[in-house]
């Protein structure tokens, strides 16, 4: 592969990355379990959510998912910015992705707003 086909390659796999991650997100406010559930690697993987949780598998972060958010009063509002991606070779990368999250708990009539920093390890499948 010629030096322009490898620089091209990288743009282009940082560009699946950062849409896979916007996936996730834009699948996890619009309720979508199943397409939210296809973001992440089947069989064992580390997945922690501090005080939601550490999961060792996509199901069962779904199934978490499923019971807190997957309800008409909870709208949820996940804002990713700031990527910064570095390619590992070996098909791995890494990347950080600043958050900002908004949620509206209408039955319980509140509102959390937090910012935080996901760290990701990504392989290309």
């Amino acid at each position: 592969m010629s030096n322009l086909e490898s620089r091209i390659q990288a743009l282009e796999d940082i560009e699946a990355i950062k849409r896979l991650k916007y996936d996730y997100l834009f699948f996890s406010d619009h309720k979508q379990p199943e397409k939210m559930r296809d973001c992440f690697a089947p069989g064992a993987i580390s997945i922690d959510y501090g005080r939601i949780g550490t999961f060792n598998s996509r199901d069962e972060l779904v199934a978490v998912f499923e019971q807190l958010a997957c309800a008409e009063h909870i709208i949820e509002m996940h804002h990713a910015q700031n990527p910064r991606v570095d390619l590992l070779g070996n098909n791995k990368a890494q990347g950080v992705f600043g958050l900002y999250y908004f949620m509206i708990d209408a039955n319980q009539q509140t509102v959390t707003q937090l910012g935080g920093y996901y760290e990701d390890v990504f392989e290309k499948i």
